[in-house]
């Protein structure tokens, strides 16, 4: 259970998990750019290395991993529902559900990214992820799967059409360079939300162009796409 059995010798961080799912929820709400307000009112970037212990740099460390995956939960997911109808018989019901896990669990497989801790970048797979890593965003994710701020960005911009319903692409940026972005939306009579940049990233979301770095906010069932995994029905 998240936040039971933290390990001794780790001190966790500030943050609780009600702290970053206040974060996302003000953005999944945002109309315009409350969102931004919300940010800037927690002090920005700063927040992250006060209440996560984020390093922006090196990463976290690899001591901190198990406390971090104590105190927030682990980056695994509820598997989609599976379609009753999908067969006739028993026989033929198993043999699908077989072939359809074995093709999962190597789609799964493929889901690497990259993360900084110690000071050196490596690839893992998304499940090793915890809250407080410093990981790459670029459009070889096949899904982001973990909520984050953007810190550092190049030309980010992302679908979030399977998580928000909104169908076009958005723009991702750090919070200063949002912060200028939106301003001179605003200046130039823009109001809808798809207008307006943000530094948050959500799970469950695809890199369209660009790249970056973030900080994850939020991990597995108590992220965005975690949320709502245990109710997509997996295809025939």
């Amino acid at each position: 259970m998240i936040g039971n059995s933290l390990p001794s010798s780790y001190t966790p961080c500030k943050a609780t998990t009600e702290d970053l799912r206040k974060i996302l929820d003000t953005y999944c709400e945002s109309k315009a750019t409350e969102d931004i307000d919300y940010l800037q009112k927690l002090g920005g970037e700063q927040w992250l290395k006060d209440n996560l212990l984020a390093n922006f740099e090196k990463g976290i460390s690899s001591s901190e991993v198990e406390g971090r995956r104590a105190q927030y939960g682990a980056n695994k997911f509820k598997r989609p529902t599976r379609d009753p109808g999908c067969c006739g018989s028993l026989t033929g019901k198993k043999k699908e559900i077989d072939e359809e896990e074995k093709k999962w669990q190597a789609e799964d497989a493929k889901h690497k990214v990259e993360v900084c801790r110690d000071g050196v970048w490596k690839e893992v797979h998304y499940s090793d992820l915890v809250v407080g890593d410093l990981v790459k965003v670029t459009p070889q994710l096949a899904r982001i799967h973990h909520d984050a701020w953007i810190i550092e960005t190049n030309g980010l911009s992302v679908d979030e059409s399977e998580m928000t319903g909104e169908p076009q692409f958005l723009k991702k940026a750090t919070l200063k360079e949002c912060v200028e972005f939106n301003n001179k939306a605003e200046k130039e009579g823009k109001t809808q939300r798809i207008d307006f940049a943000s530094p948050i990233l959500l799970s469950g979301s695809k890199i369209i162009s660009g790249e970056g770095k973030a900080i994850v906010l939020l991990v597995g069932e108590e992220s965005q796409y975690g949320k709502i995994s245990p109710l997509l029905i997996m295809p025939n």
